[in-house]
């Protein structure tokens, strides 16, 4: 979990959420469909998908999209 502030609470955000706005933040600088993404991640189509509708991936999967995501910010910056 990751907590941040609101209205002088804290809240705790599941982890899943932080990586989903990874995710979304990655889709839209590179301009590719969620099917794409998944496929060329973790060779899964419907996995953004289910990450939008609340499922937590295991901790190599989070490994494998982070990996993704920064293989796609290395690749615009060359």
């Amino acid at each position: 979990m990751i907590a941040y502030r609101t209205n002088l609470r804290t809240t705790a955000v599941p982890a899943h959420r932080n990586l989903l706005g990874r995710i979304e933040g990655a889709l839209r600088r590179h301009d590719i469909s969620a099917t794409r993404f998944g496929i060329d991640a973790v060779a899964d189509p419907k996995m953004v998908g289910h990450i939008r509708r609340g499922r937590t991936p295991r901790d190599h999967v989070q490994a494998r999209i982070i990996a993704h995501i920064a293989k796609l910010d290395g690749e615009a910056r060359a």
